[in-house]
């Protein structure tokens, strides 16, 4: 068994400024940025079940800070995201410090309602089960992922409603470079 904690904080990088073709400015929870920094902190583990198969688990916990929008003239808070994660990644293929592995993967996301001046917001929140498979392949130092990842099942506040992306896309894909600086 291996255990593990980390933590982060994302910056704020993205405008809060979009307007629409009127002139009017979009609302907070359809710009780019948070305005603030987000942090965030998990706890991981995992167990090698077989040489070619390992069990991964995560929970991790991501708040948002209350900010004021000025263009707005409010303060608003985006809801706070609990993720609980497993995967089970076998290694399909592998040669020297070369492989293979194909990553299913469940998880749930657990949003609280975003707030406006203090108060929780309609259509806002919810929980979402995804299913996501995905496929890594590595050479040497370097590694190569690419997922799809689709809401399997939801319960969003007010569903009709909403208009975020979590839980209503059609799916999701992801790719990922990295490099160990472990050999």
């Amino acid at each position: 068994w291996h255990f593990g904690a980390w933590a982060a904080c994302s910056l704020p990088v993205g405008p809060t400024t979009h307007r629409d073709g009127a002139g009017d400015h979009y609302a907070p929870d359809m710009q780019t940025g948070f305005n603030g920094p987000s942090p965030s902190g998990g706890l991981t583990v995992l167990k090698q079940l077989s040489t070619g198969l390992t069990l991964l688990g995560e929970v991790s916990y991501q708040a948002f800070f209350d900010q004021t929008y000025s263009q707005a003239g409010y303060r608003y808070q985006f809801g706070a995201e609990t993720r609980v994660n497993a995967a089970l990644p076998w290694r399909a293929w592998a040669s020297g410090s070369d492989r293979l592995d194909l990553v299913p993967e469940l998880s749930v996301l657990d949003l609280q309602r975003d707030r406006e001046d203090g108060v929780a917001l309609q259509a806002s929140g919810g929980t979402i089960l995804y299913g996501q498979l995905g496929v890594r392949w590595t050479v040497g130092p370097v590694s190569l992922g690419a997922s799809i990842k689709r809401a399997v099942a939801k319960r969003l506040h007010e569903a009709a409603d909403q208009q975020g992306a979590e839980g209503l896309e059609s799916f999701r894909a992801a790719l990922v470079l990295g490099w160990s600086t472990r050999r």
